[in-house]
């Protein structure tokens, strides 16, 4: 009786390590989205910014550059 409820448990434990890791293994990705050729308005001038790209991950802006901006990886 105590063998047969060891071996459960330790079923269950390597299910629930195994279930773990494919929960890891699939975390979502971060959305990303690059705006291309805007201009920006920074609230300090009264002009806008040259012709821009801005890198948004999530709710963050990430980058702001007059080149192109590549998608970073895990978006």
């Amino acid at each position: 009786m105590l063998r047969s409820f060891q071996t459960r448990l330790r079923a269950l434990l390597i299910l629930g390590c195994a279930i773990a890791q494919v929960a890891q293994a699939q975390a979502p990705q971060r959305a990303g989205v690059i705006f291309e050729n805007v201009r920006i308005f920074d609230g300090t001038s009264d002009q806008l910014s040259a012709p821009s790209n801005v890198l948004v991950v999530g709710n963050l802006i990430e980058a702001i550059s007059d080149t192109p901006i590549a998608p970073p990886p895990g978006t």
